[in-house]
This record gives C-alpha cells, sequence and structure tokens, in this order.
C-alpha cells in the first residue's frame, strides 16, 4: 500500500479492482472452458464403444465419422479458447502495468513540478524508465521486475512477430521453445498476473516514498 499524495493511493485503489475484474474476466474464461471439456467427456464416455467399433453398414459409419467430427472439433475449439485466454491475458497484464506505472508516473512528475501542467505518459519502456530515475525511482529495483519484464517482452511477440524470437529465447522460460510459433508455448499466467500486481504496487510505494521525501519542508522542487 503506497504511503504519500493521495493521488497516489488512490491510484493503488484502482489498480486493485482493476485486477480483480480481469482475473474474474479470465476465471470466467476458464470456466467455461472446463464445462466445455466436461460435455465433451460425457459425449466421448456415452459413445466409447460407438466411436470405436468396427463398422459394414454405410449409414451407421456416416454417423461414426460425424461424431468423431464432432468430438474433434469441440476439442481443437477447447484449446483454441485456452490459447486465446491465455495470450489474451498477457497482452492485458502488460496493458496494467503501462497504464499504472504511466499514471504514476505523470501523478509524480505533477507532484514534483512547480506547477502541474498537462503531461503524457511515453510509450517506449526504456523512457518511461528513464523518467522515473528522475524522481528518485530505478524501476528495475522494484520487486518482480524480471518477470514483468519478461511478461513485456513475450506480449510484443505475441502481438508482432507470433513465434519465439531470439530475444524470447533469452528468457529460461523460453529458451526450448526457439523458433516455435508462440501458440506451442505454455504459458503461465499465474506467474504473470501475480507479478504484475506486485511490480505495479512495489512502483507505487516507492513512488510514494520518493515524493513525500521530495515534498518534504525546505525541500526544493526537482524541476
Amino acid at each position: 500500500m503506497p504511503m504519500g499524495p493521495l493521488e497516489i493511493t488512490a491510484l493503488h485503489r484502482k489498480l486493485g479492482w482493476h485486477y480483480h475484474d480481469f482475473c474474474l474476466f479470465h476465471q470466467a474464461i476458464y470456466a467455461q472452458i472446463r464445462e466445455r471439456e466436461s460435455t465433451l467427456k460425457s459425449l466421448i464416455a456415452e459413445n466409447k464403444t460407438f466411436l470405436s467399433a468396427s463398422l459394414n453398414d454405410e449409414w451407421e459409419a456416416v454417423q461414426q465419422a460425424r461424431l468423431r467430427d464432432t468430438v474433434y472439433i469441440y476439442n481443437q475449439e477447447n484449446k483454441s479458447m485456452a490459447l486465446f485466454a491465455d495470450q489474451l491475458a498477457i497482452i492485458g497484464l502488460w496493458t496494467m502495468v503501462e497504464q499504472y506505472c504511466g499514471r504514476t508516473l505523470i501523478e509524480a512528475e505533477n507532484q514534483t513540478s512547480k506547477r502541474r501542467r498537462t503531461r503524457v505518459a511515453p510509450y517506449k519502456w526504456s523512457e518511461l524508465c528513464n523518467r522515473f530515475i528522475v524522481i528518485g525511482l530505478k524501476l528495475p529495483d522494484c520487486k518482480s521486475y524480471n518477470v514483468v519484464n519478461e511478461c513485456r517482452v513475450l506480449n510484443n511477440k505475441i502481438k508482432h512477430v507470433g513465434a519465439v524470437d531470439a530475444e524470447l529465447a533469452k528468457f529460461s522460460r523460453y529458451t526450448r521453445f526457439a523458433g516455435c510459433s508462440i501458440d506451442e508455448v505454455e504459458i503461465d499466467t499465474q506467474l504473470y498476473a501475480n507479478s504484475t500486481f506486485e511490480f505495479v504496487t512495489c512502483v507505487m510505494e516507492a513512488t510514494g516514498d520518493a515524493l513525500r521525501a521530495a515534498l518534504a519542508p525546505g525541500t526544493k522542487l526537482f524541476f
């Protein structure tokens, strides 16, 4: 929980609800996937003998082929839903990092400026990191930075490359997938979700500490 200007603590509350709703959204998708998987298992169990039978009757063989197609398509749909859900989760988590770190930065810059003015958070991660340095905070020092940075790179590959290239393969989690399609990658969404919340909260806490020090009586404003 950040200690400092009320604007930063208000941002943290918004982050908490945003994260809560994001997790509910992801859970809802997986609840639907599990329900579909249960339906598929029941369908297979009820028709186990028929699905594996050697049939001489032409009409029964057609029915068997259609049922097998139904099982195959249903199974592929479930896999695709899980794939989309996990990849969209990564994109959503990284968006959360950009949004809340950017808003925290803007608030900190306004708090430590001689006059509040309209500012825009940078789109480039390196520039965002550099602007945080000005207010006395190094983002790589914050908790879970390494995992969140990995999430950033994974997000970029999902959106722009579609494969595990040399940059992503540098991370040990993806080394064995080098050259593979992103669709073949196992994504630990729980790890990235936990790390995102911990990292952004740490950024807010550290920013609050920096602002309390900067706004102490007798302290000169940064710019």
